[in-house]
């Protein structure tokens, strides 16, 4: 692999993402690799970029002015996709990889140019937008890079079976990478007889990943004890801090912000607390989480901790020793009231996510494609 230049084309923002892992895995194997990446609203950066990896080491970045308007920013990353790509052909790059529709376009002439094209369809969902003409847009994208990529990446079984019912996707070019993790070396949450119990969440606060909701069963109507701490941002941040303040939870919700993992590793680290990761899902219509692949129930069993999950998301049954999933409030107070017998040892981490390291996954799924 290590004679092959790639193009990754993606969208970001703070956290590392899929994008971030396989530029990762690929530099580790002493590629080529440009990465031309668009900012998301939330990222707060205002330019585009283009880096450049020599042999696997960062050479050069070139950036790129992004347009504050979303339909002219939208249109602009688009024009600036298919820039790059023809100017990397003098590279003699070999394979374009974009991540989300929008990223995987201009697949014919790819081929055209001799550049293997692939769609990394990170998530999907049936109504991305609620502007009936962006998700028309949108669904003709998914449509366009079903059809013309040689080969299609989604991260669960069901995005696959709906881009092959929705969007004609060809079985055969249909391939399932799930979302990876960087193993832990050692266990970082232990238990012990007189450690109290703690509730974690990590991740985005949007509606679909529903803490707002949780905080109003949780500590609002039942009053629970065990202290809950929130890693992460999004549009219900305010709306969650409102609740602290009208409820006087303060002393058991406690909104730490968005922090790098190294920071939430050295939480989970030093805590005196014994933790339990939280994941509970809002079934939201059209919402793209019910077809993913949780990376957040993965992360909290790297960490050490056990999980607590609603049913919205399918937990693969490999992890479900490792934690509780609830389908109903009943359900999730129960739980919530047995905190005291969840545990999980390191024998057990280890052994469920052996399989599921990036580098595992991606040396087993990704290497084969582009060598082909």
């Amino acid at each position: 692999m290590t004679n092959q230049s790639i193009l990754l084309i993606s969208h970001y923002a703070d956290n590392k993402g899929t994008t971030d892992y396989v530029l990762d895995h690929l530099c580790n194997a002493g590629m080529n690799v440009y990465y031309l990446r668009h900012p998301l609203p939330e990222s707060g950066k205002v330019q585009s970029e283009l880096l450049i990896y020599k042999n696997g080491k960062k050479a050069d970045v070139k950036t790129y002015s992004s347009p504050s308007n979303f339909g002219v920013k939208s249109a602009k990353e688009v024009l600036l996709n298919l820039y790059i790509l023809i100017q990397l052909k003098r590279k003699n790059i070999n394979c374009r990889i974009g991540f989300g529709a929008i990223n995987a376009q201009f697949s014919i002439l790819a081929k055209l140019l001799k550049i293997k094209p692939i769609f990394w369809g990170v998530d999907y969902s049936e109504k991305r937008f609620s502007n009936q003409v962006l998700n028309k847009i949108y669904k003709k994208l998914e449509d366009s890079a079903c059809k013309g990529n040689d080969y299609v990446i989604q991260p669960t079984k069901l995005q696959k079976d709906k881009r092959v019912s929705k969007h004609n996707l060809l079985e055969r070019k249909a391939v399932i990478i799930p979302n990876g993790i960087v193993l832990e070396a050692t266990l970082l949450n232990k238990k012990h007889r007189n450690r109290k119990h703690a509730l974690v969440y990590v991740g985005s606060l949007s509606p679909q990943h529903g803490m707002a909701n949780f905080i109003k069963e949780i500590y609002v109507a039942q009053s629970i004890i065990a202290p809950l701490y929130i890693f992460g941002n999004g549009e219900e941040a305010d709306k969650i801090a409102k609740m602290v303040d009208r409820y006087n939870l303060y002393g058991k919700v406690h909104q730490m912000g968005s922090r790098p993992p190294r920071d939430i590793i050295e939480f989970v680290r030093t805590s005196q607390e014994y933790l339990i990761g939280i994941a509970p899902y809002a079934s939201i219509e059209g919402g793209h989480v019910a077809l993913g692949d949780s990376l957040k129930i993965k992360e909290y069993i790297n960490m050490g901790m056990p999980y607590i999950a609603s049913n919205v998301v399918t937990v693969d049954k490999i992890f479900s020793s490792a934690g509780k999933t609830y389908s109903s409030r009943s359900e999730m107070l129960k739980i919530i009231d047995e905190l005291e017998i969840m545990n999980l040892t390191n024998e057990a981490r280890l052994k469920l996510l052996q399989d599921y390291s990036w580098e595992a996954l991606l040396s087993r799924n990704l290497e084969p494609l582009l060598a082909r």
